[in-house]
């Protein structure tokens, strides 16, 4: 009586040991094919877990990086900011600048009165060779002056 107890009870284990096994659920298998499989999705199990584990690690320094990162883009969109800031100071001030005429530099001279003649007083020196001249060549002037 005994040993059919046992017997029964190694059964039942059996079974729910082969429904645990993702690859041989509701097949027929003989104990040993049961254990066999039993051990290799025990050792996928631990390779399993020894790959999260590294993993983790490796999760673990990128949320560390990007810490370090997002540090990084707020300060420079701080830095961003100021700069944005100064350049329209600047260009505010620039304006008003430029909206209130400022008086002429002392570096620059006076006009004198060569370039103050008018315009219709000017006249072009008489041109060399008129004669040959056709209205496509070009004229040469005795003086230089052009």
């Amino acid at each position: 009586m005994a040993e059919r107890k046992r017997r029964t009870e190694m059964k039942f284990l059996f079974d729910s040991l082969r429904n645990q096994i993702p690859a041989s659920h509701g097949s027929k298998s003989s104990k040993w094919e049961i254990l066999s499989k039993a051990s290799d999705y025990i050792k996928s199990l631990e390779a399993n877990c020894k790959a999260n584990s590294a993993a983790q690690g490796q999760l673990g320094q990128v949320v560390q990086d990007l810490d370090v990162i997002r540090r990084e883009n707020e300060s420079l969109r701080a830095e961003n900011h100021r700069l944005f800031q100064e350049m329209n100071a600047y260009r505010d001030a620039r304006h008003a600048n430029m909206v209130q005429q400022p008086p002429m530099p002392q570096h620059y001279p006076a006009p004198t009165t060569s370039m103050s003649v008018d315009p219709s007083s000017r006249s072009l020196p008489p041109p060399n060779n008129v004669a040959h001249a056709s209205s496509m060549q070009g004229v040469q002037y005795t003086d230089g002056v052009r």
